[in-house]
């Protein structure tokens, strides 16, 4: 009977001879593997940019013989005197040349503005100044053309027709008024009188509610007293 030993070392030798009489496949090269890809590109890396560090840059100094804001280099009375000439030509003026206006000159320019755009509303024709849907003066309007037309050689101001809405209605309306200024003593040209919008902003709705309330309130109390303080509106020897 064979040894243990024996048999491990024959099964060894037969497994040697089996791989050295075997055909040597790993040295055949294939012919069905698929082509390999392209190779990538390399990446190029570009170098980054650096800042270069800020300099401080040293203040201005005015050259010799010139000035700069905030500093004037000038140091005899004659070369401060050329440039203080210098500015006051650029901005800063002379003295002699300042007129200062008049005591309340400005305020007077608020109230004359005003006072002229009132009377730009005054030159206004309404549509309550004319009959219903007609181009007919009321007697209202007639009083307030009289006016106006007494105003007109005084102003620059044009006679403006409250338009109705009604293109047709508001040229007959303006032609009536230009042939009833016609009679008058001072010629006024057609171009004169205009339709258009009023300038004057009429009452809002809260305000008009207001306005009612007090109306009705002084109703109620017969009226606002007609004097306070020591004056008295009541006949001698009453109340």
């Amino acid at each position: 009977m064979s040894s243990p030993r024996l048999i491990l070392t024959r099964l060894v030798v037969t497994a040697c001879l089996a791989i050295a009489g075997a055909p040597a496949l790993a040295q055949v090269p294939p012919t069905d593997l698929p082509p390999l890809p392209d190779a990538p590109a390399p990446l190029v890396l570009a170098p980054a940019s650096v800042e270069a560090p800020a300099v401080m840059r040293p203040p201005a100094v005015a050259a010799p013989g010139s000035c700069i804001p905030g500093h004037c280099s000038h140091r005899s009375f004659l070369a401060r005197a050329r440039c203080k000439r210098h500015l006051q030509e650029v901005f800063m003026g002379f003295p002699e040349e300042f007129e200062r206006p008049p005591l309340g000159a400005m305020m007077h320019g608020v109230n004359a503005a005003q006072v002229r755009k009132g009377e730009a509303s005054a030159m206004t024709l309404y549509s309550y100044d004319f009959a219903t849907s007609t181009a007919r003066l009321n007697e209202r309007g007639q009083d307030k053309l009289a006016a106006i037309g007494a105003k007109l050689p005084l102003t620059f101001h044009p006679l403006l027709i409250q338009r109705s809405g009604d293109r047709a209605l508001d040229e007959q309306r303006r032609e009536a008024v230009i042939q009833s200024l016609a009679s008058g003593p001072f010629p006024v040209p057609p171009e004169r009188v205009v339709v258009g919008r009023s300038s004057t902003r009429g009452l809002r709705g809260d305000e008009a509610l207001l306005l009612h309330q007090g109306a009705l309130y002084r109703t109620e109390q017969a009226g606002p007293p007609v004097a306070t303080g020591t004056t008295s509106s009541s006949p001698a020897g009453q109340p």
